[in-house]
Parts: C-alpha cells; structure tokens; sequence
C-alpha cells in the first residue's frame, strides 16, 4: 500500500525545515563558541589558525544541527556515528567553500544614502 496522506509530503518539509534551523542556530552558537574561546586563551597563535578554528567551529554546529533534523537512533550505533561523521564534515566542507566563495568577491561601499545604509557593491576580483 502506497502513503500518499499528508505525513507523506509534511514529515521531510518539516525536517528539512527543523534541521535548517537548527543548523543555523547551532553554526552562529559554535562560531560564538570558538570565538569566546580566543579571547579567553588570548590569540596565542597566528591569525590564520583562529580564523580556522572560527571556520571549524561553525561548520561543526552547522553539521550537528543538520543532522538532528534527520536524526534516526533506530539503527546501530556505528551508523549513527558514521552519518553524524559525515554530516559534520560535510559542514565544515561548507563553511571552506563559502569562505571561498565570498575571497573571490570584493564589497565596496562608496557613500552613505542614509545615516542607517551604505550603497555598496560587489565586484568580482
């Protein structure tokens, strides 16, 4: 018998919908996170190992908050572990490529309309 009731097509909306959220949320907590962490051990390193640790950080949240969306303990535990394993990787792959993405755009903001907006513009390097 086929299900075609409403759960059919409400129950993935509303995990993706969940697990967007959530990775959302849990992306902003874990960058907040690694960047309480800095300041609390007080920069020792080079900047580019912090602003890794930040890129790691929010991928992590974003990875777990995507995953529990989709979240099934019904099965073993090691497949568990393995999905939960390559939702956060993929997480961290993301937070790199956006990073990426946004290197090779540049933001120029020449005048301010208004005290509360700039007029900017993205130019392509």
């Amino acid at each position: 018998m086929r299900d075609t009731g409403i759960f059919f097509w409400a129950l993935p909306i509303a995990r993706t919908l969940a697990g967007f959220i959530l990775a959302t949320m849990l992306g902003v907590a874990g960058g907040w996170i690694v960047l309480i962490f800095n300041a609390m051990i007080g920069y020792p390193w080079p900047v580019e190992f912090h602003q890794n640790l930040y890129f790691i950080g929010v991928g992590v949240g974003a990875g777990v908050g995507a995953y529990i969306g989709w979240a099934n303990f019904a099965v073993r535990p090691r497949y568990v572990a393995a999905t939960v394993l390559l939702v956060v990787v993929g997480g961290v792959v993301g937070a790199y490529l956006g990073l990426a993405m946004v290197n090779r755009w540049s933001r120029t903001c020449w005048a301010v309309v208004t005290p509360w907006r700039t007029a900017c513009t993205w130019a392509r390097q």
